[in-house]
C-alpha cells in the first residue's frame, strides 16, 4: 500500500468525529443543545452556567476527557494524513497539503487546551484551523483543477463556500436567526467532511489522476 493511500485511508477515518459529539453529547445530565451550545462545550472541563459572549447556557459534559482525546486524535489524523500525502508532488499541491496538515495541528491544541482552561489559545487555535484548512483546499482546488480534476476541484470550492457561509454566520450578531451550534458546525463541520471526501476520492483509485512525478517515493 503506496504513502499516499495510506494518507488517504487517515483522512477517511475522521469521519469518527460525528459519532464522538453524539455519544459525548449524550452523556451530558442537561440535554446538550445542538443548536444553543458550542462544540467546545462537548469537551469543557466545568460544569455549571457559562455567559462568556451570548445569552447563558448550561455546560456540563462528564466526557469531556473523551471528547478532547478524540478531538486531537482527529487533529493527528488529519495532520499524519496531510503529510503522508505530500509526497512526491508539486510544491503548489504540498503547500496545500501542509496547510491542511497545519490546520489539523491547531484541531490538536483546541483539544488539549478546552475553552475554559484557556479561552484565548482555544479561540486562537479554533481560528488558526478554520484559515489554514480553508486556504490548503483552494490552493488544492485550482491546483487540481488545472490538471484535470475539475469535480473534485468543484466539490472543494463548494465546501469552501459553505464554510465560508458559516463562518460569516457564526461571527454576525444573532447568527442569521439560526442558533451558534448549527452554524458554527457549518462552519467547521464542513471543513472535517471535506477532509473524509477527499480521502474517498484518492483510496478510490483516482489517486494517479492527482499524484504527480509517480515514480517518486
Amino acid at each position: 500500500m503506496t504513502s499516499k493511500r495510506v494518507g488517504a485511508l487517515l483522512w477517511i477515518l475522521t469521519l469518527a468525529y460525528w459519532p464522538l459529539q453524539v455519544l459525548v453529547a449524550g452523556r451530558w445530565p442537561e440535554p446538550y443543545s445542538w443548536s444553543a451550545n458550542y462544540i467546545s462545550d462537548l469537551g469543557a472541563t466545568l460544569c455549571g452556567t457559562v455567559t462568556d459572549d451570548g445569552p447563558a447556557r448550561a455546560v456540563c459534559s462528564p466526557e469531556h476527557e473523551w471528547w478532547n482525546i478524540g478531538l486531537a486524535f482527529v487533529g493527528v489524523l488529519t495532520a499524519l494524513g496531510a503529510v503522508l500525502l505530500s509526497r512526491g508532488r508539486r510544491t503548489a499541491e504540498r503547500v496545500g497539503l501542509l496547510l491542511v496538515m497545519a490546520g489539523g495541528l491547531a484541531v490538536v491544541v483546541t483539544a488539549v487546551v478546552p475553552f475554559d482552561v484557556d479561552t484565548d489559545v482555544h479561540d486562537l487555535a479554533a481560528l488558526a484551523q478554520f484559515v489554514l484548512q480553508i486556504l490548503g483546499m483552494v490552493v488544492l482546488a485550482f491546483t487540481l483543477r488545472t490538471r484535470g480534476r475539475v469535480a473534485f476541484a468543484v466539490v472543494t470550492l463548494v465546501m469552501v463556500l459553505v464554510a465560508g457561509a458559516g463562518f460569516a454566520a457564526f461571527l454576525s450578531e444573532g447568527h442569521l436567526g439560526f442558533g451558534v451550534g448549527i452554524v458554527e458546525r457549518v462552519a467547521f463541520d464542513t471543513l472535517t467532511l471535506w477532509t473524509v471526501v477527499a480521502g474517498l476520492f484518492l483510496v478510490g483509485g483516482r489517486e494517479s489522476g492527482v499524484r504527480v512525478r509517480g515514480s517518486r517515493r
